[in-house]
């Protein structure tokens, strides 16, 4: 407390705000003095620190103040350690946005002070003490916080599920208003619409009177249409001057700026200048570019992509970058503010009757990042062609070295992932859908069976191959891949006037393309990461046919002792300087003559069965890696 109060001497416009806030918390019954409890030793208190975080860009509130239920005692202990956070019911912020997109008449309303309209339970209120006076010369009062507030862990589950109970226990009497709240509200923004004027009327009525049955009351409307507010009081609207929105006139939604008359998007960067381009200042750059549909994704991945190339510098994060990247980063941020200039039409035109539909989503990738980007096309039954960025996805390449065809194919496989969202989103799973890679090798893989390919690319065929089973996959020509330029990374100045990326390939907008050529469903014999086919045959080595007819190796060796004498005579007789064989000597078989008839087979054998071994040793090469006897030293003896 001490410290805020030091604060408030030093900026008494900041001081004047947080006391305003203060009083409004009393006044409205959020906060409560602390009665003196009857037995204070049995109840579990808790203090929590309180600080004020300035909003500029509020219409309402320039200053809330936020309660830390993270700021821990001197022991270590902290509240938030001890609350649990509860799952996260919140829908996710792109596809609020892309579901908006479908209707062609939209509002958009705020909730009030939806925290401070839930009550918190009688019993656990002491945990939401805090301590506050108006000026130091104040006595330092206590009070207890009514109502569910900020900063602690359970707050935003505790708040959506409030608002998950109301639409179940009012969804009977106000079904459209019921479907609005779970799946067209994000946090305290809600945000709808219908194809007519007349039922985004009565979804904006029941939304308003459900929201009013749980105490919720709904602030801020615009429209892009002025008579879906004409029940709305003009204290309520945003716009609350007796006109309509002008041209140029915008209001933030979910972080992007709407223009309502023109009923177009468009981006804020606000972005402060760096004064020292450090490892740190960059990723906080980086961060600030909130793009949750990835429409500037050509140039947000350039600055992922600088990012990664300062982090392989290998610097501290407070170190100036070296001047190359100085410069790089430089002209980067230099260019940002042109990012203002860019409108996205917020209607798909998707939702008409008579209206055909196609998605058609590009896949590429670079040595330094891939992308996946998708697009609807649509066609009136007039013939008219309207082709319009849906979303974008964009991943730098890990350090780890991966070929390029295996980043193609991690393009291939985000573009399913991509495409598959916006159908669910969108409502189009039965409309045809196309993808376009420029990489034949990934065309091949696909339309192969994944068991085909080493494990890498089998694992990503399969996943594309169930994701979008339906899906017709085509070949498109790299200069006319706009998924290129989220691969490759452009800066602001190239992205602003680039036709491709904002509308796709311009045959997209004629009534016939490539896409309604025939499909060629043959798979190339010469692909790179095919699995190796191992047929293991064992082949059975001959043996001599003397081993076999012998059951004991005592007969063989007197048999093979007998010939080899027989033979002895022979070449005896046939030699003159020998003399006659005595025919005594053929009686008996020596020792040494049946010893000469086993080692002779011996060897017979090792040369069937060694026959590598053999040969080396007669080379005096080493033995064969794999050789079973290689550990025993073997030699010839001659």
């Amino acid at each position: 407390m001490k410290a805020m109060e030091a604060k408030f001497a030093r900026d008494a416009s900041f001081h004047a705000l947080y006391t305003d806030f203060m009083r409004q918390y009393v006044e409205l019954g959020h906060m409560t003095p602390v009665d003196p409890p009857a037995d204070p030793a049995k109840m579990a208190v808790c203090y929590l620190p309180h600080h004020g975080v300035m909003k500029e860009t509020s219409t309402t509130t320039k200053l809330r103040v936020v309660f830390n239920g993270s700021s821990a005692l001197p022991t270590g202990a902290a509240l938030n350690k001890y609350l649990q956070t509860g799952p996260n019911l919140l829908p996710a912020l792109a596809e609020i946005l892309l579901r908006w997109r479908r209707h062609r008449y939209v509002f958009a309303a705020d909730i009030e002070k939806m925290y401070r309209q839930i009550e918190v339970h009688p019993e656990d209120r002491d945990l939401q003490r805090i301590v506050w006076r108006e000026s130091p010369s104040n006595v330092l009062l206590k009070f207890l916080l009514i109502t569910l507030t900020y900063g602690l862990a359970c707050s935003a589950f505790l708040a959506i599920r409030t608002l998950h109970q109301l639409a179940k226990d009012e969804g009977v009497e106000f079904p459209l208003g019921a479907i609005a709240l779970l799946l067209e509200t994000y946090m305290d923004d809600v945000l709808s619409g219908a194809d007519t004027i007349s039922r985004a009327k009565e979804i904006r009525r029941q939304l308003d009177r459900i929201c009013m049955a749980g105490g919720f009351p709904l602030k801020k409307w615009s429209a892009n249409e002025a008579s879906i507010l004409d029940e709305v009081p003009p204290e309520d609207r945003l716009q609350r001057e007796p006109r309509w929105w002008l041209l140029g006139e915008s209001h933030l939604t979910l972080g992007l700026r709407w223009h309502p008359r023109e009923d177009q998007f468009a981006y804020s960067t606000q972005l402060t200048q760096l004064e020292a381009i450090t490892k740190r200042s960059v990723l906080s750059l980086a961060a600030r570019l909130f793009d949750p549909l990835g429409w500037l994704a050509p140039t947000t991945v350039l600055a992922k992509i600088l990012f990664q190339s300062t982090w392989l510098l290998g610097l501290d994060w407070d170190t100036q970058l070296p001047d190359t990247d100085v410069r790089r980063w430089l002209e980067f941020q230099a260019g940002l503010p042109l990012l203002e200039t860019i409108r996205v039409p917020r209607w798909l035109e998707s939702d008409q009757e008579g209206v055909k539909r196609e998605l058609h989503g590009f896949a590429d990738a670079s040595e330094k990042a891939y992308a996946a980007v998708v697009y609807l096309r649509t066609e009136s039954s007039s013939g008219e062609v309207v082709v319009s960025l849906v979303a974008a996805k964009t991943k730098v390449a890990p350090l780890k070295q991966v070929s390029l065809a295996r980043l193609e194919l991690n393009a291939a496989a985000l573009l399913v992932r991509l495409a598959n969202h916006a159908r669910r989103v969108l409502k189009i799973e039965e409309d045809p859908t196309h993808l376009w890679t420029d990489a034949t090798v990934v065309l091949g893989w696909i339309r192969g069976h994944p068991a085909s390919w080493k494990t890498y690319v089998a694992n990503r065929v399969s996943e594309i191959q169930l994701t979008l089973p339906d899906a017709y996959w085509h070949h498109v020509p790299g200069r006319e891949n706009p998924a290129d330029c989220a691969s490759r990374g452009l800066l602001p100045r190239e992205l602003v006037e680039h036709p491709l990326w904002r509308q796709g390939p311009a045959w997209l907008r004629t009534k016939t393309g490539p896409w309604s050529a025939p499909l060629d469903d043959e798979v190339p014999v010469d692909l790179p990461e095919r699995r190796s086919h191992i047929h293991a045959v064992a082949a059975a080595t001959e043996e001599p046919e003397l081993l076999t007819r012998y059951s004991s190796l005592t007969s063989l060796a007197r048999t093979t002792a007998w010939c080899r004498r027989w033979l002895r005579c022979l070449r005896a007789r046939r030699t003159a300087h020998e003399k006659q064989p005595d025919s005594s000597a053929g009686l008996v078989l020596t020792r040494e003559e049946l010893s000469d008839a086993i080692v002779g087979w011996i060897g017979w054998v090792q040369s069937i069965h060694f026959k590598g071994e053999a040969t080396a040793l007669r080379k005096n090469a080493p033995l064969p890696a794999r050789s079973s006897i290689a550990s025993l030293s073997p030699f010839l003896d001659e």
